[in-house]
Parts: structure tokens; C-alpha cells; sequence
């Protein structure tokens, strides 16, 4: 032991041990990194309300806005004659919260066929980042020969 002892640097390591282990120096930093946990927080945006639409007379023809969601990348418009089941294929629209329809856009000829003054319901669909949606805007009405739209 008394070699040992001689040794250079021997009575601050042995001092340092008893310090650390006897008054517990290092025991409250060793305790606090052994019960270290971590947490992690994830937070999804969606919107508050599902999309919608709204309509605006405008001449023969209407503005329709999409309402309650981001700038839109792709907006798709398909019509159907009011009342019937299914809707005509979609056509695609302006990338902005505005468009206009008119009686002979967006296949509502094709929708009424020969059917006079009719109402006609819209159904759009938008993608912008981070989701997609969808309304629909029903009983448009047509009118004046099939030359006018207007909102319900």
C-alpha cells in the first residue's frame, strides 16, 4: 500500500473518491441523467370548419368562393341537373378561392341536356397544402333560355 501511495497523483484521486462517495457530490447529477425521460409534442392543424361555398350573381353567370381553407393548388368542378344522382365528370377550375360559372361552363349543358330553365347543383372539390376538401353548392338556377345563371 505504501507504494501505492508514492504514487503521483494517488492522494487526489484517493481524496476526490471519498469526497465524491462519501458527502454524494456526484450522486445527484449520476441520479438526474439516469432518470432522464424525454417527451415530444405533435400538433396537427385542421381546419375549425369543413370547406364551403358561396355565390355571387354576376351578369348571366355567378362567383362562386371557396371558403374555410387555404390557398387552393387544384380546384375541380363537376355539375349535375338538380335532382338527379350522379354528377357529370369534373373539369378543372382556376387555383384560386374565386371562379366564375357561367351556363356554359364547367359541363352544365351537358348536365340539363334539353331540359329548360332547370336548377343546377355544383360540386367542388379543392387540394392546397396539407389536405384536400370539398362542397357542394346546390339549386343554381337557370334561366332566360339557358343563357343565365344565378345563385339559389
Amino acid at each position: 500500500m505504501k507504494t501505492m501511495w508514492n504514487l503521483p497523483g494517488a492522494k487526489t484521486a484517493l481524496v476526490a473518491f471519498f469526497l465524491t462517495v462519501l458527502l454524494g457530490v456526484g450522486v445527484t447529477s449520476a441520479a438526474g441523467l439516469w432518470q432522464q425521460s424525454a417527451t415530444t409534442t405533435m400538433t396537427v392543424a385542421w381546419p375549425d370548419t369543413p370547406m364551403s361555398l358561396q355565390c355571387a350573381a354576376s351578369g348571366d353567370s355567378v362567383t362562386v368562393t371557396i371558403l374555410n381553407i387555404p390557398s387552393p393548388t387544384a380546384v375541380l368542378v363537376a355539375s349535375r341537373m338538380n335532382g338527379t344522382a350522379t354528377y357529370g365528370s369534373a373539369t378543372a377550375a382556376p387555383a384560386s378561392t374565386t371562379f366564375s360559372v357561367s351556363a356554359t361552363s364547367y359541363g352544365i349543358p351537358q348536365s340539363v341536356g334539353s331540359s329548360k330553365n332547370v336548377k343546377v347543383d355544383l360540386r367542388v372539390s379543392a387540394t392546397y397544402n396539407g389536405g384536400s376538401g370539398s362542397a357542394e353548392l346546390l339549386g343554381l338556377q337557370l334561366t332566360g333560355n339557358n343563357a343565365r345563371l344565378g345563385c339559389p
